[in-house]
């Protein structure tokens, strides 16, 4: 799990949900995950019609440092 700041709040997400990282309309940095607080989406259940699920999440980091965090979350 990697944890970022948002607002005065830590989030932790996985990083295996992370799908996009993005600047919103606003300029802030947004989290684009998928699945990672709805029931888990086998490939099987995407075969059957199940849509998988997101949630995007405005975090106080910059890109570059949410970048570097996924980055030295893979070592």
């Amino acid at each position: 799990m990697i944890k970022f700041n948002q607002g005065e709040f830590p989030i932790y997400l996985a990083k295996q949900h992370i799908i996009a990282v993005k600047p919103n309309l606003d300029g802030e940095t947004l989290i684009v995950t998928t699945a990672a607080h709805g029931p888990r989406v086998s490939p099987q259940d995407l075969i059957d019609g199940v849509e998988e699920q997101s949630a995007s999440f405005v975090v106080n980091e910059s890109i570059e440092e949410v970048i570097s965090a996924i980055e030295a979350d893979s070592n």
